[in-house]
């Protein structure tokens, strides 16, 4: 069967969608097809062998047509392989509070759908257009686009292997290659067969985290 990939998103501004079109045209390197569609559009996923969902984030949470994707398809979605990204704000800052925050943004979603185990996890920077200013005076900031597309590439032709396997393999690592996880509180997480090589995890918290099978080199 031929191998069809879906690049599911939920944007705000448009940010988001432009992002998942950088990551769906790296995965259709080589001729892969792939679908590159707002997750509220999609009404089923049964004939894709994998599965990109991502979305921005409004007020420390995914927006509600992601989540909503995630509930209907859960089921499906456990039995092919899946990546998720997000693109945030938060992620313009390297600094202690920020790495913490945006750790935290992605558990919430795992938790809704315990049986999905995904390939990859993708955190991107955002962007905001200074425009916005006007429409939302009150906003902090920082306007402006900080999209790192190298990255944003390089991490969708890393996972895209996992992908295109067409299932799912529990022992699979988690792409967190080069994150940098410095002061990251991950006590009590399940980190079985995380890839973190070469992760930088200065005065990170593992306290009680399960480490099973993960790559630390």
């Amino acid at each position: 069967m031929t191998k069809r990939l879906l690049v599911a998103y939920a944007t705000g501004s448009g940010s988001t969608a432009e992002v998942a079109a950088a990551i769906a045209a790296e995965l259709a390197v080589e001729g892969t097809a792939v679908d590159v569609r707002l997750a509220r559009e999609v009404e089923a996923v049964d004939a894709y062998s994998g599965v990109v969902l991502g979305s921005s984030i409004r007020v420390g949470r995914w927006l509600p047509d992601a989540v909503d994707f995630l509930e209907d398809f859960g089921d499906t979605l456990a039995d092919v392989p899946v990546a998720y990204f997000t693109t945030c704000l938060t992620m313009v800052t390297d600094d202690e509070d920020s790495r913490r925050i945006v750790m935290a943004y992605l558990e919430p979603i795992r938790q809704l759908a315990p049986e999905v185990h995904p390939v990859g996890l993708g955190l991107f920077a955002g962007s905001l257009s200074p425009n916005m200013q006007q429409i939302m005076p009150g906003h902090p900031g920082p306007f402006g686009d900080f999209r790192n597309w190298e990255a944003i590439r390089a991490w969708a032709a890393e996972i895209r292997p996992a992908l295109l396997a067409g299932e799912v393999r529990l022992a699979a690592p988690i792409v967190l290659t080069g994150a940098v996880l410095s002061y990251t509180d991950m006590s009590g997480l399940n980190l079985q067969h995380v890839d973190l090589q070469e992760a930088e995890l200065v005065e990170a918290t593992l306290r009680d985290a399960d480490l099973l099978g993960a790559d630390l080199r």
